[in-house]
């Protein structure tokens, strides 16, 4: 069996008789010739050896792409709709035998035949499916310049807190040093008149790193107000804003006035770059406390952060919970079901961040 490419997926080979051979050793191909499926849904195990598990990868790569030719073969346009549709399963969950069969209303089985009978075809037809990129617009020139007296504070000084948080966990004898040279790279820009948001967002974070959230406050509102293009800015001075509050008062509600504040940074951390799982577990918090009972829409925000968090079970608990509390519960039991799974098979639920809750989870 001649060794072939697939158009469009350069380096993927076909099977070839070498390697149905290696497949027929491990099992992975029965003796009248035909190909299991299982190797394209669960690949390799810690009870191969290196050597077996290269092999077993490229066979697997092998099937896979004869299965992914199958499925978008031109002729067949419900079949290609059938393979978004579990590719777009499998990108949220494991998926499973009958999420396969769910997806292609065939079984293993008789997909295995399917494959056998579709290979001699594919092998002869190397050009039957192409894939072509989009014309890809050159990148303008980039003009190069010497940095700004606050640039190069910002960046010298956000390095050396990122340096904080490694040595505190590896080093913490020397962390206080590393900190203190950090606040000092800052400062000295900000002592010389400079007050770009930037510098003052990572003064603010510097500060909030290192526990000093009544330093941090006043750094974080000006960058914020200055609409600053820092997700966790927001978030901090929002979670500053809300300890502040349950200090002050531990059992009363927040006036719609008081959630609205808080909502409205939270939402402006959410509408940048990268996503934060901390700015939804805190905005499940605010909807807790506040006096005003959240509508469906308003918890819909939550079911954002699960999909873009779906390992962090504390985010899921959160959003399950507030759901239920307010008499959305019956449209919360796929996310309750999903918890337990994840919490029976071992999973650990994600960082909660560190707000004063009262203890009411």
């Amino acid at each position: 069996m001649p060794e072939n490419t697939l158009a469009g997926f350069s380096g993927i080979p076909w099977t070839s008789a070498r390697e149905v051979e290696a497949e027929r050793r491990e099992g992975f191909v029965k003796n009248d010739g035909v190909v299991v499926l299982a190797p394209l849904v669960v690949n390799g195990g810690p009870q191969f050896s290196d050597e077996e598990r290269r092999e077993h990868y490229l066979l697997w790569r092998s099937q896979s792409a004869l299965f992914l030719r199958w499925a978008l073969y031109r002729d067949e346009p419900e079949r290609r709709a059938a393979l978004w549709r579990f590719v777009e399963q499998a990108s949220v969950r494991n998926v499973m035998e009958a999420d396969f069969e769910a997806a292609f209303r065939v079984s293993y089985a008789e997909v295995t035949k399917a494959l056998l009978e579709y290979l001699p075809r594919a092998i002869e037809a190397s050009s039957a499916v192409v894939l072509r990129t989009p014309q890809v617009t050159p990148m303008s020139d980039v003009e190069l310049r010497e940095p700004t007296t606050a640039e190069l504070a910002r960046i010298k000084g956000d390095l050396e807190r990122l340096e904080v948080g490694f040595l505190k966990e590896t080093q913490p004898q020397v962390a206080a040093h590393y900190e203190a040279q950090a606040r000092r790279t800052l400062r000295r820009a900000y002592d010389n008149g400079v007050r770009d948001p930037e510098l003052l967002a990572v003064m603010g974070l510097c500060e909030c790193d290192a526990g000093n959230d009544a330093a941090a406050r006043p750094l974080l509102e000006a960058a914020t107000k200055a609409g600053v293009v820092r997700p966790r800015a927001y978030y901090e001075l929002a979670r500053i804003t809300y300890n502040a509050l349950r200090a002050w008062d531990a059992e009363a509600k927040f006036s719609a006035k008081q959630t609205a504040e808080l909502l409205q940074r939270l939402f402006a951390a959410r509408a940048q770059s990268p996503p934060l799982p901390e700015v939804y577990q805190l905005i499940a918090l605010v909807w807790r406390w506040c006096e005003v009972a959240p509508q469906r829409a308003h918890l819909g925000v939550l079911h954002e952060g699960v999909r873009n968090f779906r390992s962090n079970l504390g985010l899921v608990f959160a959003t399950a919970k507030l759901n239920v509390e307010n008499g959305f519960g019956t449209e919360v039991a796929g996310l309750i079901d999903y918890g337990l799974r994840g919490a029976a098979g071992g999973q650990q639920p994600g960082v909660v961040p560190a707000v004063a809750d009262g203890g009411r989870r």
